[in-house]
């Protein structure tokens, strides 16, 4: 037996989620939701352009130096 959800159950759900989260938790979420749906669908028309904004917005950071553990000076090739 499929289950399958009509309009009365799905006005219901959404009274259930409503009193759970607060109507202005609610328009924030969709806000938030609605943000990641675009950004997706640019990514997936356009990938190599939002792949070249991440490379040039996050500059390269390169590893700190190590250091022995019996003295304070950075590891040289001998």
């Amino acid at each position: 037996m499929p289950f399958k959800i009509g309009p009365l159950e799905l006005v219901i759900i959404l009274l259930i989620i409503i009193a759970i989260f607060g109507a202005g938790k609610l328009a924030s979420l969709g806000g938030s939701v609605g943000k990641a749906v675009k950004d997706f669908r640019t990514a997936v028309k356009d990938p190599d352009k939002e792949a070249n904004k991440q490379e040039s917005a996050a500059p390269a950071v390169e590893p700190p130096p190590t250091k022995d553990a019996d003295s304070n000076t950075p590891n040289t090739p001998a």
